[in-house]
């Protein structure tokens, strides 16, 4: 049998090895670093992003705001750039009072990125990350509006449905260059002219906008109507404004002798629907199968 003194040395032995070992265990605890998960950027990281990087001008900011002022009483004209086709980009912000309560729900529902993958490319048509952004920090609904792009002020971002109607009545095309597609412009004095033009109608569709999107009882339905044929009388005038230069041209080129080889004359049928394209418009708000240019 060992002795006690050789016991005692084994004994000993486990003991500094247990001590050792804790040391050990607490050098490797104090040098052990978690790991780090790398972060995801979200579709509203990269618009924030984008807001930092590329300011809107303050210059810019304030002739805008001469010419759209910041108002819960009617839609107003916000800037951002747009990064996919590096072009400044206005957007019409449209005050909560005015938003129908179906877009309500899409502007404050989930955002498409943090939904199943099979359902966000529809939840992200309806509602984009900037727009999910606008609605949370200012409350509004945020459509683009206006491209500063190209020599004559600029391009309009989208046409209305009516506005499509129009120009295909017309074979002219129905969608407007995409931001990008014409050389890069700043702000000047041609833009404020198409914005102050564009303006009026913006103006006077929101306060259609709003009168639908209460109308809950007859005398507001009635009051809705009659906004809604003040709303076509002021498109009209504006669509006149808009197509003066062309009609201006094609009063001069039809009269030109060689003109009469390569311009179709119109029937009577289609003379009779330009006639009668204002009056229809303005009390049914349906369009002739012929739109004149004036």
């Amino acid at each position: 049998m060992p002795s006690a003194a050789t016991e005692a040395r084994v004994l000993a032995g486990l003991l500094e090895q247990v001590r050792e070992k804790r040391e050990l265990d607490q050098i490797a605890k104090s040098l052990w670093v978690p790991p780090q998960r790398v972060a995801v950027e979200t579709p509203l990281d990269i618009v924030r992003g984008i807001a930092a990087k590329h300011p809107w001008p303050a210059e810019w900011e304030e002739r805008l705001r001469e010419i759209s002022p910041v108002s819960q009483d009617h839609s107003w004209l916000y800037g951002a750039w747009f990064n996919k086709g590096a072009r400044w980009v206005l957007y019409e912000m449209l005050p909560f009072p005015a938003i129908p309560e179906s877009k309500r729900l899409q502007l404050r529902g989930t955002p498409y990125w943090e939904i199943p993958k099979q359902l966000r490319a529809g939840r992200k048509q309806a509602c984009s990350a900037f727009q999910w952004e606008m609605y949370r920090t200012k409350k509004v609904w945020a459509r683009p509006f206006w491209v500063i792009q190209g020599p004559a002020g600029g391009t309009p971002a989208e046409f209305t449905e009516m506005e499509q109607a129009m120009l295909q009545a017309q074979g002219l095309d129905t969608e407007p260059p995409e931001p990008g597609a014409l050389p890069y412009a700043p702000w000047d004095t041609r833009v404020e002219t198409q914005l102050r033009s564009r303006d009026r109608l913006m103006k006077a569709r929101y306060r259609l906008s709003k009168l639908q999107a209460s109308a809950d009882n007859d005398a507001l339905k009635a009051e809705s109507v009659l906004a809604e044929e003040a709303f076509r009388k002021e498109f009209w005038g504006w669509w006149k404004e808009q197509m003066q230069p062309q009609a201006e041209f094609w009063a001069w080129y039809s009269a030109r002798e060689e003109a009469q080889h390569v311009v179709r004359q119109g029937t009577e049928a289609e003379q009779r629907a330009a006639e009668d394209a204002e009056e229809c418009y303005l009390t049914t708000g349906n369009l002739p199968v012929v739109l004149p240019f004036s």
